[in-house]
């Protein structure tokens, strides 16, 4: 509650300096107007208890307090995951019933549908890798693009190192909390222009974890491993319910930061009733001279 914050009570002794203030002239104006220097010694504690508020004042508009407040607006998800998936021409192949890159779209939609609460990024490879959709929130957006992706588009190659590095340059090309590559592919490197080495080497230095998703078991491959362990991330089987586990941990959002930090700055506040301490104490100063004109004919007003 505001009522509990302290700096909102602090607020209130201006008020109360002020109300001295006020009160202690109106006692003096009822003396005689020749007994207004032997008053007005009297009233130097309040002449230093309005500089002692000034200055303190001050220093508190200068540590600017924060009073927090709860605010009804929706947590948004740190997390900002890029879906390579391969579009090669081994993965338009029948395979029972459909083929890997349908069993790839399903289940990109399913995690898309039930697990993606960031951003979220659609890179496509095949001959040549290229990102179809940029770092977005719109989730039903992509996986209506996902509907669209045909078996059509299959190229005659797979240049997964290319893909790899087209989400890393989209991951890397602002300052994001949680980024991670999921790769959703059946095939081997064979088209990029990129060696393996200088692939690994991009991996570490961004430390971006890497999770290929393999659509069939046969799909495993030593290259595939090395470049999930070197990347702080993991082989991922979906069919393995221990995996598949694994798999929504590691989906699991993270909140976002900025989102939890709220408040109004109060600043501006001390700042003013400052201002207002200082003119009370510039007229306790003085005030012995500008009575003294008074008295003499000359036309003052509080």
């Amino acid at each position: 509650m505001i009522i509990l914050y302290p700096w909102v009570w602090l607020l209130l002794l201006p008020f109360y300096f002020l109300r001295r203030l006020f009160k202690n002239r109106s006692d003096a104006l009822l003396f005689p107007r020749a007994r207004l220097f032997e008053i007005a010694p009297r009233h130097a504690p309040i002449q230093e208890i309005l500089l002692f508020s000034t200055l303190a004042l001050l220093l508190l508009a200068l540590s600017r307090p924060i009073l927090p407040y709860g605010a009804n607006t929706p947590e948004k998800s740190a997390d900002s995951w890029v879906f390579l998936i391969d579009t090669s021409a081994s993965m338009a192949h029948p395979q029972g019933e459909e083929s890997r890159l349908e069993k790839a779209k399903a289940l990109l939609e399913t995690l898309l549908r039930e697990h993606a609460k960031g951003s979220v990024s659609i890179v496509i490879f095949g001959e040549h890798a290229m990102t179809l959709v940029p770092l977005s929130r719109d989730i039903p957006s992509i996986i209506a693009f996902l509907h669209t992706l045909k078996a059509k588009e299959a190229g005659k190659a797979t240049a997964l190192y290319d893909a790899i590095f087209e989400g890393i340059s989209t991951l890397s090309s602002r300052s994001l909390e949680h980024p991670k590559l999921f790769l959703l592919s059946d095939g081997l490197e064979n088209a990029s222009r990129s060696s393996l080495e200088e692939l690994l080497g991009a991996l570490k230095s961004c430390s971006i974890p890497l999770y290929p998703l393999l659509l069939e078991p046969e799909d495993a491959s030593l290259e595939l491993e090395r470049l999930a362990r070197e990347s702080g991330g993991a082989l991922i089987h979906p069919q393995e319910p221990s995996s598949w586990a694994a798999l929504l941990e590691i989906l699991r959002p993270h909140p976002s930061q900025t989102s939890l930090t709220q408040g109004v700055e109060l600043y501006i506040y001390p700042l003013f009733f400052s201002l207002l301490s200082l003119l009370g104490w510039l007229y306790w100063v003085y005030r012995p001279r500008l009575d003294s004109l008074w008295s003499k004919g000359v036309p003052w007003r509080f």
